[in-house]
């Protein structure tokens, strides 16, 4: 209660940035004094156990196990590390992302964890990607980006809310 348990592995996969933090206690925090930066990146967090607390302005979205969310970066916002949840996040930049998910910033803010299948090749993924980014030449990284980030696009599109049939 009175330390901050936290190391974060970090991989760069072209512009695409992949963090996970590891222990047992910290909070990630884009606080208002941040936000003067004018990063307007997305980051989707992935809830790889427990339970996980995103917020995101004055909305608190909970995630479990398996389940995503988008936050945005020019937001006030928090997620919390702790002994019985813990999770991943993968940051795009806005326009990148926007190109493949045109939809996406309909979609932040709220969970994501309606495709099971596109969720878990996501997850083995990213993994695939944060285990051997290093060892790729930059087309190599450029184009796992792009893998990655069309992954998570279609993921983003198929979610996204229908508009009603006009008859």
């Amino acid at each position: 209660a009175d330390y901050i348990d936290c190391h974060n592995e970090f991989v760069l996969l072209h512009s695409v940035a992949i963090a996970m933090p590891k222990g047992s206690s910290a909070r990630f925090a884009r606080t208002r004094d941040l936000l003067d930066e004018g990063c307007d990146d997305i980051v989707l967090i992935s809830a790889t156990r427990g339970k996980v607390r995103v917020t995101q302005g004055s909305k608190a979205i909970d995630l479990t196990a398996g389940q995503m969310c988008m936050a945005e970066m020019n937001v006030v916002g928090a997620v919390d590390l702790n002994k019985t949840g813990g999770f991943t996040t993968t940051r795009f930049p806005r326009r990148l992302l926007l190109q493949v998910a045109p939809s996406a910033e309909m979609q932040l803010a709220r969970p994501l964890g309606h495709d099971r299948a596109l969720s878990t090749m996501i997850e083995r993924y990213t993994a695939l990607c944060r285990e051997f980014a290093g060892e790729l030449d930059p087309f190599g990284q450029k184009t796992a980006m792009q893998h990655l980030t069309d992954l998570v696009g279609h993921f983003v599109e198929t979610g996204r809310p229908k508009k009603p049939v006009e008859q």
